[in-house]
């Protein structure tokens, strides 16, 4: 037996239905975006097993900041099986997802993973992070460009593609 009104909640529920159907969904997060590149890649089973591991220990910045043995010791409990050599195929494919930087150990390695070794500039943009970041902040250029041989203006462009990267990709 019908109760007066039903029909109106009845249309007042596919009305809602269609406006949540409608309605674009929420970003999937850090998460669900590497969840999503992972399966695109249609890794064996082991493999897929040991980044998504490593995706669950990235820190707030992206970072696999925690050593190979606290690694090797979690995927133990885990009962990953491959060891050390698994662990250091899973962190190269980890370094390969988007967003660039990802599963760097710190902000220089993040910085680094950025780059592309193909690119002319691959060699000077390296040197500027790996050895000269704190005189630039200190914005000692000239000592800069004195240790790598370069003009100012040389120096200020690549310090302007420094500043397209992320030290903390996630």
């Amino acid at each position: 037996c019908l109760r007066p009104g039903r029909k109106g909640r009845s249309e007042a529920s596919d009305a809602h239905q269609e406006m949540l159907e409608n309605h674009p969904g929420r970003e999937p997060g850090l998460q669900g975006w590497l969840e999503e590149q992972l399966l695109a890649l249609d890794l064996p089973a082991g493999e897929l097993s040991w980044v998504r591991y490593l995706v669950s220990s990235l820190d707030d910045s992206g970072y696999l900041s925690m050593g190979d043995e606290e690694l090797l010791q979690g995927a133990q409990a885990l009962g990953l099986k491959g060891g050390l050599a698994a662990l250091g195929r899973a962190i190269a494919q980890l370094q390969t997802l988007e967003p660039r930087g990802l599963g760097g150990r710190d902000a220089i390695e993040a910085l680094l993973l950025q780059l592309d070794p193909s690119d002319p500039d691959y060699p000077l943009l390296c040197a500027l992070i790996e050895h000269c970041l704190e005189d630039l902040a200190k914005n000692k250029l000239p000592k800069v460009c004195r240790r790598l041989g370069l003009s100012s203006a040389e120096l200020l462009r690549l310090v302007s593609r420094l500043g397209d990267l992320d030290h903390r990709p996630a």
